[in-house]
């Protein structure tokens, strides 16, 4: 006997918008999806929550196209990941993967990401050493407004005892 499927409608997958839950008889979920391109698809439940579908496919072409297909900003090496990249991954985590332990406190909330920054970590890398800087010792990422997004002017860096005073409650 399967579960209640998690309602998607109105949620962003990478370039994936779903629209509507689609009445097809099969073990999963199957969602209507309109690409950012504009093409509309039925794309099954998972294949959206785990990142397998990303786009329609013209992610791929728009990259390939501008000879973009290998990280070029050389922040994800094996064993020498900056610490810039891993804060961008780990707040694209907290929003859109339904299978972190924060999520219900992030993207469950409807917490999300400045668009630009969702697809580029060179913009979001930009946007921080131009208006907070490198991360002071002892301070970590912070949302001004709690109940707003991770997006330029909402940003600071914080200590644990303000991240505290600014946290909602968890009751």
């Amino acid at each position: 006997m399967a579960g209640k499927a998690i309602n998607l409608e109105g949620k962003v997958f990478n370039r994936w918008k779903v629209l509507k839950k689609e009445n097809i008889k099969l073990s999963q979920a199957m969602w209507l999806c309109e690409c950012e391109c504009g093409t509309r698809r039925v794309v099954n439940s998972s294949s959206l929550r785990n990142g397998k579908s990303k786009s329609c496919g013209c992610w791929s072409v728009e990259w390939a196209k501008k000879g973009r297909n290998r990280v070029t900003h050389g922040h994800a090496k094996i064993g020498k990941t900056t610490n810039i990249y891993k804060l961008w991954l780990g707040i694209k985590k907290r929003c859109f993967n339904l299978k972190c332990k924060s999520y219900k406190y992030y993207g469950g909330r409807g917490i999300s990401m400045y668009k630009e920054w969702i697809t580029s970590f060179l913009s979001f890398k930009e946007y921080m050493e131009k208006n907070l800087g490198n991360r002071p010792y002892g301070y970590s990422l912070d949302r001004v407004n709690n109940d707003g997004n991770y997006e330029p002017g909402n940003l600071r860096w914080a200590t644990q005892s303000m991240q505290n005073k600014n946290r909602k409650s968890r009751r």
